[in-house]
């Protein structure tokens, strides 16, 4: 599976040459294909959780046993995750179901102030590497920096279920199903 981190432009459904239309929002997208996310996260009791069951963290480019070890949801395979967590639940303002240009489900994650200065931050420093999302100890996606995103607002699209984008933005929210 390849994720990468883009910025959105406003592409014209009725523009068969696909050429770009206005400028470049400041919204990122997370493009995931194929991604296994389970249908439950937790069975735990729903409405806003602690802070630290949701967070950013930089995966690791290489083996190292210092580095945090983490798995996928639904999976045992690994990720190595470095450094200290970039934001944690405390930074997302909320996370809802949407549709994309393309009609995609898609997730629309928007970051509090402080969450959109730091994200801002540590995009332009990470260009070119992966921020693991993690929920409850298990990497819920991993998208790769492709450009510094500004502006406080995450798009999140991709190939999903209707039940998938519920999962998803319920992890973001930082609930349990």
């Amino acid at each position: 599976m390849s994720l990468s981190i883009i910025p959105l432009r406003y592409i014209s459904a009725k523009n068969s040459f696909g050429r770009l239309r206005g400028s470049i929002l400041r919204v990122l997208i997370l493009v995931i294909i194929g991604a296994a996310i389970p249908s439950a996260l937790s069975a735990q009791s729903a409405g806003k959780t602690d802070c630290k069951r949701l967070r950013f963290v930089q995966a690791a480019e290489h083996d190292d046993p210092a580095n945090e070890k983490v798995s996928y949801y639904g999976t045992d395979a690994p990720l190595e995750l470095t450094g200290a967590d970039l934001l944690d639940g405390c930074s997302v303002a909320k996370a809802e179901a949407i549709f994309d240009d393309f009609g995609r489900r898609a997730v629309l994650l928007t970051l509090t102030p402080e969450g959109s200065t730091i994200f801002a931050r540590e995009t332009k420093r990470l260009i070119g590497k992966q921020i693991a999302i993690v929920f409850d100890n298990k990497v819920l996606i991993c998208p790769r920096v492709m450009l510094e995103i500004p502006g406080g607002k995450v798009q999140i699209t991709g190939s999903f279920t209707a039940e998938e984008i519920k999962t998803i933005t319920t992890a973001l929210n930082g609930k349990s199903e």
